[in-house]
C-alpha cells in the first residue's frame, strides 16, 4: 500500500493534500504580523547604514489639548469625538513634531523613523528613532544636560516648567506606595524606578547615560504619594512647554539600544488563543481573533493616517 493511500484512509476520506494548508494576512495589510515584521527589517536595514542612532523619542496625545477641547460641544469630552484627537494628533506630529526636528531642532537630521500605537484609553502616542548627521552626535553629558533633564525644576524659578513637569513626567507612585502598579512584576521594580540619586550626568556602559538627579530636597506631594528627582521621566524642556503632554526623551547610542527599540517599536499586539483547527493555518482570522482596534485607532484607519 503507498503511504499517501494509506494516509488518505486514516483521516476518514479527506485528502491529505488540504491538510496543514496556510492562508496568509500579506504585508500590504497596514498593521498584520507580516507588516511589523517587514517594517521592524526595514529599520534594521536603515540602522546599518546610517550606523548610529541617537535620541529615542516618545509622544502621548493630551485629550485636554486646547485644538481638541473647543472643537468639542458643550458636555463633550475627547473620548467623545476620537476623530477629533486623531486628527489633532496627526497635526501635532506631521505639522510640528516632525517639523521642528527636520528642521534641525536637535541637530542636522539624516533620518528618522516613527510608528503610532494607541493605548487602552484609545489615545495615541508616537514612537520616533533619530539619526543625526555625524558632526552633531551627541557625546558631551554638558551638553546632554542642555537638552535632556531627569529632575524636578525650581518651582519659584521655573513655575510653568514644574507645573508640566509634576503633571506629565513623573513615574508612578509604586512600590510599597502602590505595589498593583503595572511597573511592579514578582514585587520588583520593572522600570528600575526609583533611579539613583547623581550630582551630574555620566556616560553608562548599556547605551544609556545616567542623568544627573541630584539630592537637592525637591520633593512633590500628590494623593500622599512622595516624589523627588528619583521619579522623574527624562525630557526636553522646551518640548514639554511647547506641546503640553508626555514626551519622553532618551539618548541612545549602542546597536543593542537599536535593536531592542526596534523590537519594542514594532512588537504587535498581546495576544492569547487556542483553537484545534483541523490542520488549517488562517493567518486572518487569527488577526481578527486577536486584535483590538479602539475608536481613535478607527478614525486613525479611516482617515488613513496609518
Amino acid at each position: 500500500m503507498e503511504v499517501s493511500a494509506y494516509i488518505y484512509n486514516r483521516y476518514d476520506g479527506e485528502d491529505v493534500r488540504v491538510l496543514g494548508h496556510k492562508l496568509i494576512l500579506p504585508s500590504s495589510h497596514v498593521r498584520s504580523p507580516r507588516f511589523m515584521t517587514q517594517l521592524f527589517q526595514d529599520t534594521m536595514t536603515i540602522c546599518r547604514h546610517f550606523h548610529k542612532l541617537d535620541l529615542f523619542l516618545t509622544m502621548t496625545a493630551n485629550p485636554k489639548w486646547p485644538e481638541i477641547l473647543h472643537s468639542l460641544f458643550s458636555g463633550q469630552t475627547a473620548t467623545d469625538c476620537p476623530d477629533i484627537v486623531s486628527w489633532v494628533f496627526e497635526q501635532k506630529k506631521k505639522k510640528a513634531l516632525l517639523k521642528l526636528i527636520d528642521n534641525g531642532f536637535f541637530g542636522t537630521t539624516i533620518a528618522h523613523i516613527h510608528t503610532i500605537e494607541f493605548q487602552k484609553r484609545s489615545l495615541p502616542y508616537i514612537h520616533l528613532l533619530i539619526f543625526l548627521h555625524s558632526q552633531d552626535h551627541i557625546q558631551d553629558p554638558h551638553y546632554i544636560n542642555s537638552i535632556i533633564l531627569a529632575q524636578l525644576p525650581d518651582p519659584q524659578l521655573q513655575p510653568l516648567l514644574y507645573a508640566k513637569v509634576t503633571k506629565y513626567m513623573l513615574h508612578g507612585p509604586c512600590g510599597a506606595d502602590n505595589p498593583q502598579a503595572k511597573c511592579m512584576v514578582n514585587g520588583k521594580y520593572s522600570k528600575h524606578f526609583p533611579k539613583e540619586y547623581r550630582e551630574r550626568t555620566d556616560w553608562a556602559g548599556n547605551s544609556y547615560p545616567l542623568y544627573a538627579r541630584p539630592d537637592n530636597g525637591l520633593v512633590f506631594e500628590c494623593n500622599g504619594a512622595r516624589f523627588t528627582n528619583q521619579y522623574v521621566v527624562p525630557h526636553c524642556s522646551q518640548l514639554l512647554l511647547l506641546f503640553d503632554c508626555h514626551i519622553n526623551v532618551e539618548i541612545s547610542t549602542g546597536l543593542g539600544t537599536v535593536k531592542y527599540l526596534s523590537k519594542y517599536i514594532y512588537k504587535g499586539p498581546d495576544r492569547a488563543t487556542m483553537e484545534i483547527s483541523g490542520g488549517m493555518q488562517d493567518e486572518i482570522k487569527t488577526y481578527l481573533d486577536s486584535h483590538f482596534i479602539g475608536p481613535t485607532e478607527a478614525c486613525w484607519k479611516i482617515f488613513e493616517y496609518a
